[in-house]
């Protein structure tokens, strides 16, 4: 079985990301990784509700990813679709992407704001599991960063010191 590893910040603050000005670095370090094209759907989700995540190329250094999902709220379903797009940085050996909120266009919203989140792919004989791990702030500090070096610092700080938070509650396991 092959394993890929990227680790892709979503930062999530009181359940909302945290949003930072600046991406982690001001442009890509790899190419896009065509192993990861394709739709992953959560497992473990209540009754009624679901949540996929959709992974595709934009250009040889930008990935697409679009979250699609319907939740119960109630007697009431709602449907949530948010799209992203990113490209990685590689930080100590591993995998990061900056992520900007982007319509069903692909344009940037948000105020150019960037997100983090982390996926860990496993190659299966007849299935791709996704893990997905999204940070908190908290083990990051501040959320307000002039530099991507800044950024970069932060990270490589909870990295080093293991004080990287995940969110149990945006954290899941995806299968295709």
């Amino acid at each position: 079985m092959k394993k890929y590893f990227f680790l892709f910040p979503v930062i999530i603050l009181a359940g909302c990301p945290m949003k930072v000005s600046v991406p982690l670095s001001l442009r890509a370090e790899l190419k896009t990784d065509s192993s990861f094209i394709g739709t992953y759907f959560k497992l473990n989700m209540p009754a009624g509700e679901t949540e996929s995540i959709k992974f595709s190329i934009l250009n040889d250094t930008m990935y697409r990813i679009v979250r699609d999902g319907e939740v119960q709220d109630g007697d009431i379903t709602r449907k949530e679709k948010d799209g992203y797009s990113g490209f990685v940085t590689i930080i100590d050996g591993k995998k990061f992407m900056s992520l900007l909120k982007t319509d069903a266009d692909g344009k940037a919203i948000d105020e150019l704001k960037f997100i983090i989140a982390n996926f860990d792919l496993h190659r299966g004989k007849t299935k791709d599991t996704l893990f997905s791990n999204i940070l908190t702030g908290g083990g990051l500090g501040s959320s307000d960063y002039s530099t991507p070096e800044d950024l970069r610092s932060a990270v490589e700080y909870a990295l080093k010191y293991n004080s990287l938070k995940y969110d149990s509650v945006y954290s899941g396991v995806y299968v295709r």
